[in-house]
């Protein structure tokens, strides 16, 4: 049985969801903690072990994070990598990213633009965070 993940949301934390059965991988909020691994160590765990999961059963995955730091974008980068070496065209899979404005989509953009993996942005309102 593969586990499910749900870490709360904090001040400086995302709200990460990761449930196989319901397959929803989900990181929302904001992510500027100080200590980037103790948020996202049991994440990328799971990520190394399962990553085919998310592809092969076209989990619903998606990133709705207002503001993030460079830590936080170097570990969404390993993931978003290790999704990308597994990736052959599957032509539902896809990644929903959620952004308020401009900068923030121009942020998502840059973290992923050697990638091949699909990804839909998606303009959500301004002020809402998850």
């Amino acid at each position: 049985m593969i586990p499910a993940i749900h870490i709360n949301q904090s001040a400086h934390t995302p709200k990460i969801i990761i449930d196989p059965e319901k397959k929803i991988f989900e990181i929302s909020g904001r992510s500027l903690p100080e200590e980037v691994m103790d948020v996202y160590q049991s994440v990328l765990e799971w990520v190394d072990k399962y990553a085919e999961k998310i592809i092969e059963e076209n989990y619903t995955m998606s990133i709705n994070l207002f503001y993030f730091n460079s830590p936080t974008a170097r570990v969404l980068h390993k993931i978003f990598k290790k999704l990308d070496t597994l990736y052959k065209g599957e032509p539902d899979f896809s990644i929903r990213w959620y952004y308020e404005n401009e900068e923030e989509l121009e942020d998502a953009q840059d973290l992923i633009n050697e990638l091949r993996i699909p990804f839909t942005f998606i303009k959500s309102e301004e002020g809402s965070e998850n």
